[in-house]
């Protein structure tokens, strides 16, 4: 007797939106095969997938992707890359109890840049009365509208694809046809339900965007040199200029503690919301497991650009006079782009919810830097990186009712009850 009776099987075809980083945590290249090209493990976005279900189908979470006392009853394959392109990008270490850069901290790191293709298959065994086609349906639309990512560096704006192409086929293990075309799977005939992606049912982030113009310049150093005298420009993916994800997350996450210091909230709570890496303890080099972030904050591309080639010196800063071949230049960048935050419904600990707390901070960040109050990328000491800013949208609204209700939660989280901040 068979233990299925129909296979449900997929073809997906997506393009990268923002950048991928396949590897381990603290891998600085990129995850590649025996044909030395970059690729993702099934385990990888079978994981990915299985988390989304858990949050939206808790009830079909163990039936569909298994238990310790089930098999999993959906199969998805390593997913292949072409058409890719792999970037350099500088980073820095920065310790996790401290917050500064750690020793030998600057380094770079590969990812593979926006606009790759990837291809994946999907195999779901049903049993006769089984039909979980419009949950695997919804989990792709969830994929292809960013809910789901795939690989590492997910919080700095990594992973995010959006489907071009979805094919399907019902295969009936009870008839002899289909299974033949099983064991010859090349010669399947499927279909096409491209149209079936949809914005899914249920969004699990608070989509937050601010547009935003240079004000003077902007620099993002794209590499890191010891020779002051080489020329630095701002950094770029597949030949634009970009604020890296990274980078904002670091400005907003500095200015989201220090809020929290100014409302005396306690800075556990901002280790839990934006995420924390494993901590060293004293005893040995062994830290704990860190905290994972629940906000991500993607790539800004800017548009209209346009660039100017500065003149700058070194000064020593013990005479306060020009170094010995203290020369150089930097190309600084101009133009608009725009800041988008994605904050996650499900910010949740000892049965407390955080997310439209962060949410908060999120926004009173984005309007400082709005403001010009504070800069992104580097050199903000003369005048780079800052910006002005008209609104901030919650998913592509005005919404004065929720910042309302985000301010009221940050104020409980600091103990201030009801009041309200300017």
């Amino acid at each position: 007797m068979a233990a299925y009776y129909k296979i449900l099987l997929y073809k997906i075809k997506a393009k990268a939106v923002l950048p991928l980083h396949v590897g381990s945590s603290e891998g600085t290249d990129v995850l590649v095969d025996n044909e030395n090209k970059p690729y993702i493990q099934a385990n990888s976005i079978s994981g990915a997938f299985g988390e989304s279900c858990e949050r939206n189908f808790p009830k079909l979470k163990s039936k569909l992707f298994g238990s310790q006392k089930s098999k999993s009853k959906i199969v998805f394959s390593d997913g292949k890359l072409t058409d890719f392109e792999i970037e350099k990008r500088p980073r820095v270490k920065i310790d996790g109890a401290s917050g500064a850069p750690e020793n030998k901290a600057f380094f770079n790191m590969q990812f593979i840049a926006a606009g790759c293709c990837l291809d994946f298959e999907i195999s779901v065994f049903e049993e006769r009365e089984e039909d979980y086609s419009d949950v695997v349906i919804n989990m792709l639309s969830a994929f292809s509208e960013g809910e789901i990512l795939l690989g590492g560096q997910k919080t700095n704006g990594c992973g995010k694809f959006k489907i071009i192409k979805a094919e399907e086929k019902l295969l009936n293990m009870e008839e002899v046809a289909d299974r033949e075309l099983w064991l010859n799977d090349d010669e399947i005939k499927y279909d096409d339900v491209t149209h079936k992606i949809s914005p899914g049912e249920f969004s699990e982030n608070y989509n937050i965007s601010m547009s935003c113009d240079i004000v003077n310049s902007l620099i993002v150093k794209s590499r890191i040199s010891e020779d002051i005298a080489n020329d630095c420009e701002s950094i770029r993916t597949g030949g634009k200029y970009y604020v890296p994800g990274s980078s904002i997350k670091g400005v907003i996450r500095n200015q989201a503690y220090a809020i929290a210091a100014y409302k005396n909230i306690n800075p556990e709570h901002l280790d839990f919301i934006f995420g924390r890496k494993s901590l060293k303890k004293q005893s040995n080099d062994e830290g704990d497991n860190g905290i994972r972030g629940k906000i991500i904050f993607e790539d800004a591309l800017i548009e209209n650009p346009s660039t100017q080639k500065m003149h700058r010196v070194h000064i020593d800063k013990l005479t306060g006079g020009v170094l010995g071949s203290g020369k150089f230049y930097e190309t600084v960048v101009s133009g608009q782009f725009t800041i988008n935050v994605r904050v996650s419904k499900n910010i949740r600990r000892d049965d407390r919810d955080y997310s439209k707390a962060a949410a908060a901070l999120v926004l009173f960040a984005l309007r400082d830097i709005g403001c010009g109050v504070i800069g992104l990328g580097s050199m903000s000491s003369v005048g780079r990186g800052f910006v002005s800013a008209q609104e901030i949208l919650i998913d592509g609204v005005k919404d004065e009712k929720f910042t309302r209700e985000c301010i009221l939660q940050l104020n409980l989280l600091s103990g201030k009850g009801g009041e309200s901040d300017d």
